[in-house]
């Protein structure tokens, strides 16, 4: 785990990135309960990656893409503000 933040402090001086945490302990803060990225293509067709223990999946339904936009955006709002 180290190495790992060791890698966030690094990538985090880059200057198109931001790191943000959200404690564990922090009552009220909404998790996707698994990893996921948002993607939108040149074309504007956007879809949403996720994975399990066994496979990845792609969704391209606007409303799944919609209400896990949502999820990322709270969670982005509720993660500690840089010094």
């Amino acid at each position: 785990m180290r190495d790992q933040c060791a890698h966030l402090l690094a990538v985090g001086q880059r200057p198109n990135i931001r790191v943000q945490l959200a404690p564990a302990d922090r009552p009220g803060v909404v998790r996707p309960t698994t990893s996921m990225s948002l993607i939108e293509l040149p074309d504007g067709h956007r879809w949403v990656y996720s994975e399990s223990l066994s496979q990845g999946h792609f969704a391209d339904d606007p409303a799944v893409f919609t209400r896990l936009s949502q999820t990322y955006d709270v969670l982005r709002a509720d993660a500690l503000a840089a010094p």
